[in-house]
């Protein structure tokens, strides 16, 4: 026991021995900003070197910050300036509008905070005590200045754990003085205060907000999107990168790493931008699951807001709304092909932002894979206007503002649920319109298949709000399935007059051009100054020749646009007005051809 107290008392007189040589020669700052506060630039008259001035004492302390009597003032450069005193460190900016002012705390070297750092990560006692004493001798030698920053004395750690192995009586060789090292960096953060990017050329680059924000973030949606970085970078608005950029650099933080590899950050920023629980944009290829995974999400968030309200525990209530209001509005997004952008509602406020854009008839986006022009044909399966969507989204916007308010909650209820359903309808109509298509062609009673086959196809073409259409309609003693009356202004359509004719054939057999020939005559029989269009949608398909057939009537100035199944599913899937456009092209074509 004796032996023990020893050694004890040795060990507390060693670390005594250091404190007080440490403390009587510095002044430990801690390199991290306490407090930062701003003062007017009338203060600068004060900025003398020498004790600080009455004036400017009081300024300060209306700040919440109180300066000793013995606090000095010295200069930095013409701009900056610095207050010490036996407290804190302050370091003062001019700019032309304001003086910017942040504080660091003063404190005592203690040997103990670092023998207990270094111990915590596996360094053993023996050898803390050996680092001990070199870092202490080191910075008696090589600062001279009174103000210390923990800095300072972390990259003095960081070279003697690396330079341990040089000394023999150690016993410790260069491997694990690496291990150690790097461990010691990982844990308590690079004491150059920057964290780097290591290229694959062995260059290094800064790795700070900006550089998210302006390289690897847009770098990362190029690669994603298949676009022009530049292009990324005119599309994502400036608070998405920023959000994006915020989150980034927390993952990285998270870490606990000084450096990391150029391909390493981009398939972490990959990851980040496409993976649940908040992915800021879908890949299309994999869009379904993302889409699926959000409504799932919002039916959750949506129960648990209701069970949150009925048993009024309102806060938990206010952030399930929340949620679910922006996992509703990233499937819509997901949906369309568009962004949701990052951070607590991005989804929601993207979706605000190009349903405005498309009120306004502006092109709201420039990703190529992008489909949110057809949720005005969409809003169709929700008997809704692009405009009274946007007044439903203004509605929970305006909501949102005063969620706070308790009374609010119960009236945003029925409009939750309104949102929902809506949502549900516009990512799975054209689901639906796909499994009806197929019922319809592979129905087995053969007097309802027909009839079946010309009612999907009419909700097709009524997917356009160019488009309204009439089912069997008699023109001068002639029965039509559907007749097509348009107001398109597209270029592609200056061919189609107003009215535009089609037949239906869902049988079990191609359409061959016996068909092709009636229809045409017909087509011919009707033309006048309201149509010269008509068009044939066969579920299986034509035989050859049918395409020869249809030219020969482009030269009477007829247009007989041929549609297969597949057809109908790009119509389903894409733009109608664009495809029929392809098709009636197409034919041009051939013709000149």
């Amino acid at each position: 026991m004796e032996g023990d107290k020893d050694v004890v008392n040795l060990f507390n007189e060693f670390v005594k021995r250091i404190d007080i040589k440490m403390n009587s020669r510095f002044n430990i700052v801690d390199s991290k900003t306490r407090r930062n506060f701003i003062l007017e630039p009338k203060y600068k008259i004060y900025l003398k070197a020498g004790v600080v001035a009455n004036e400017l004492k009081t300024a300060v302390k209306d700040k919440g910050c109180t300066l000793s009597n013995d606090a000095k003032i010295s200069e930095i450069d013409e701009n900056n300036w610095k207050i010490t005193d036996d407290r804190n460190l302050y370091k003062m900016e001019y700019t032309s509008t304001q003086l910017n002012i942040c504080t660091r705390k003063k404190e005592n070297f203690e040997s103990e905070k670092l023998i207990y750092s270094l111990t915590y990560i596996g360094i053993p006692l023996t050898h803390t005590l050996e680092i001990l004493d070199i870092v202490t001798d080191n910075i008696l030698k090589e600062h001279k200045k009174r103000d210390l920053e923990t800095s300072e004395i972390r990259k003095v750690v960081r070279n003697s754990l690396y330079a341990l192995h040089s000394i023999e009586e150690t016993g410790v060789d260069a491997q694990q003085c690496q291990i150690w090292g790097d461990v010691y960096l990982r844990k308590y953060g690079n004491p150059e205060g920057t964290m780097e990017i290591i290229h694959r050329d062995g260059k290094f680059d800064k790795l700070d907000y900006e550089n998210l924000r302006d390289n690897i973030i847009p770098e990362v949606f190029a690669g994603i999107l298949n676009k022009e970085k530049s292009k990324i970078l005119d599309t994502i608005s400036k608070k998405d990168l920023e959000s994006m950029g915020n989150e980034l650099m927390r993952a990285i933080l998270d870490l606990g790493i000084y450096r990391i590899h150029h391909r390493t950050l981009l398939l972490l920023t990959e990851d980040l931008a496409m993976q649940p629980p908040h992915p800021w944009v879908i890949n299309p290829s994999k869009s379904f699951e993302y889409i699926q995974s959000d409504l799932e999400k919002a039916d959750k968030h949506l129960k648990d807001a209701k069970s949150f309200y009925s048993v009024g525990q309102l806060p938990y209530c206010r952030n399930t709304i929340r949620e679910f209001i922006h996992h509703v509005s990233a499937a819509v997004l997901g949906y369309y092909n568009e962004i949701s952008g990052c951070g607590e509602l991005s989804a929601f406020y993207n979706l605000i932002n190009v349903v405005n854009k498309l009120l306004q008839g502006n092109e709201p986006t420039l990703f190529e894979e992008s489909k949110i022009q057809m949720i005005k044909q969409d809003l169709g399966f929700c008997n809704l206007k692009l405009q009274d969507f946007s007044e439903l989204l203004r509605r929970l916007d305006s909501y949102l503002r005063i969620i706070y308010r308790d009374e609010i909650i119960e009236e945003m209820m029925p409009l939750l649920e309104r949102y929902s359903i809506i949502s549900k309808n516009l990512v799975s109509g054209r689901i639906h319109l796909i499994e009806e298509l197929d019922h319809a062609i592979n129905s087995k009673d053969e007097k309802l298949k027909g009839p079946l086959f010309e009612d999907v196809v009419k909700k097709i073409f009524e997917l356009s709000d160019c488009f309204m259409v009439e089912k069997d309609v008699r023109r001068k003693n002639k029965q039509f399935d559907l007749v097509i009356t348009h107001n398109c202004k597209s270029d592609g359509f200056s061919e189609f007059k107003k009215h535009i004719f089609v037949e239906c054939k869902n049988t079990g057999r191609k359409v061959d051009v016996a068909v092709i020939e009636k229809f045409g005559k017909r087509i011919e029989d009707l033309s006048d100054r309201f149509c010269n269009t008509g068009i044939i949608v066969s579920a299986k398909g034509f035989t050859r020749g049918v395409i020869d057939e249809a030219l020969e009537y482009i030269d009477n100035g007829t247009l007989i646009i041929l549609l297969k199944k597949g057809d109908l599913y790009e119509m389903i899937e894409k733009d109608i007005i664009k495809e029929l456009e392809t098709k009636s092209n197409m034919l041009f074509f051939d013709k000149i051809g």
